[in-house]
Formats: C-alpha cells, sequence, structure tokens
C-alpha cells in the first residue's frame, strides 16, 4: 500500500512539473525597432475634389501620376501610469516580474512571432533576472510567453498571468518617411471637344518615365447634354461645356490617400 502512494505521489509530480514546465525556443532577436508599414499609394493631381476647374480642348481634365509611399515606424519608448505583473512558473519554481511606473522603456530589439512583429522591453524579477516582455506597436502585451536574456530563448510557460488584465503601454512613436518611387502606371483623360451629337473624351495610361503606352488609350463619348458623367472610379459634374472650353467639377475619384492636393 505505501509503495503504492509512493508511486502516485511521483507520478502526480511528474505530471505537475511536466504541465507547470512549458515550452523553450531558442531565437535571438534582432537588433532593430522600426517596423515598416506596407507601402501606400501617393498620388500627384491637377485638380482637387470638389473645387470646379475650367480646361480648353486638348488639355487634361484629369492627369494623375501615382507612386508608392515608403514610411516606416519608430518606436521612441513604452511608458505607463500603472504596473504589470507578470507571474510565471517552470517546473517547481515561480517567476515574479515586474514593470516601473512612469518608467520610459525603450525598445531596441524585435522579434516575429506568427507573423506578427514584437517590440522587446526588459524588465527584472525578484532575483533581478533580465526578461523579455513582447509588445506589440501599439502597446498591447503577447500574454503567451516572455522572453529569457540569459538563455536566448522565448518561454511558453505552462501557467503564466498578466496583471491587471486590461493593461497597456503607451507608445511614443515617430513616423519615417523614406520617400518615393513612381508606380509602374500613371494617367490622363483629355478634353477633346463637342458636337451637336457627343461630348468628348480620351484616356492615357503612362509609364513612370512620362512615355505613352501604346494601344493604352481610350475614346470616352458622352451625351453632349450630359450634366455628370462617371468613368472607373470618377464622377465629373459638368457645369459649362463648348467645343472650346469646360468647366467641370470632380465630384468622386476613389484616391483616398493623401488628402486631396492639386499639383502645382
Amino acid at each position: 500500500m505505501k509503495k503504492y502512494l509512493f508511486l502516485s505521489s511521483m507520478a502526480c509530480l511528474f505530471l505537475l512539473q511536466s504541465c507547470a514546465s512549458g515550452v523553450w525556443i531558442w531565437t535571438k532577436p534582432s537588433v532593430n525597432k522600426t517596423s515598416y508599414a506596407p507601402d501606400k499609394n501617393k498620388y500627384e493631381k491637377n485638380y482637387i475634389v470638389g473645387t470646379p476647374k475650367t480646361v480648353f480642348i486638348g488639355q487634361e481634365i484629369i492627369k494623375i501620376k501615382q507612386y508608392k509611399q515608403h514610411r516606416g515606424v519608430s518606436i521612441e519608448h513604452f511608458s505607463s501610469d500603472n504596473i504589470l505583473a507578470i507571474d510565471a512558473k517552470y517546473r517547481l519554481t515561480d517567476y515574479e516580474i515586474k514593470s516601473e511606473s512612469n518608467k520610459q522603456y525603450q525598445p531596441n530589439e524585435t522579434l516575429n512571432i506568427a507573423g506578427e512583429i514584437y517590440y522587446l522591453i526588459k524588465l527584472l524579477d525578484t532575483n533581478k533576472t533580465q526578461w523579455g516582455v513582447f509588445v506589440s506597436a501599439d502597446g498591447l502585451v503577447f500574454r503567451k510567453a516572455i522572453y529569457s536574456y540569459d538563455w536566448e530563448m522565448i518561454f511558453f510557460p505552462g501557467t503564466i498571468t498578466f496583471k491587471p488584465d486590461n493593461f497597456k503601454f503607451s507608445v511614443k512613436t515617430t513616423i519615417i518617411d523614406e520617400g518615393a518611387t513612381p508606380a509602374p502606371i500613371s494617367f490622363e483623360i483629355i478634353y477633346t471637344g463637342k458636337n451637336d451629337i457627343s461630348l468628348n473624351f480620351t484616356y492615357r495610361e503612362f509609364t513612370a518615365e512620362d512615355l505613352a503606352r501604346p494601344a493604352f488609350f481610350q475614346n470616352l463619348t458622352y451625351q453632349a447634354n450630359a450634366k455628370q458623367i462617371r468613368f472607373k472610379d470618377f464622377v465629373i459634374q459638368i457645369h459649362n461645356v463648348s467645343n472650346e472650353q469646360i468647366t467641370y467639377t470632380i465630384i468622386e475619384d476613389g484616391l483616398k490617400y493623401p488628402p486631396d492636393q492639386a499639383a502645382e
């Protein structure tokens, strides 16, 4: 009976240690605090949405050059008025890790977890051992793992808690604008005149080097008395029109970034 109780106790202890041990994954963080956002479209336009404009025959009512805007976000520091307390267990060892209130944590390292970039900030446990906490660019803490600087490993403990539950770091960021490069295609719509039957335009596309692409043009024909016309995402209100000039307003263009600004 005593032997049975001893074996049962050992089995329970083994299961307890296994459940609480967790998983260690070796990895070394990148020395980097800048993440890069996906390229966004930037447009140089010859009009302002909602503002009337007059052009003569042969001139562009719409001319748009498209660019790819390259931007990065640099995290200057994380901070919080509150204290984040982390309790983790490894085998029979308990770790108590805490942040400090009103302290600025400057991350210089990042790690990719499941396709998402996290910034590492260093915190100390009760034994003054350095641990890394994973924080997203918006200040949210990754709650499944911590990082051991001693072992250079990500630790997914069997037991880990973060308090308070609603804790979030404040984030101070700097936008790094690395300029823009021309997109492969830009385009224009040219006013080509009016007759008794139709209102006429020509659509043309251009390469990044401002060269007209052969066969990439289209003649556009609308009713001569049209007060509003549409082409692709463009909605154009017609105010006055003759065979010499046209006065119009771009109502919609479908181009959301950046804010509308006429090209100089």
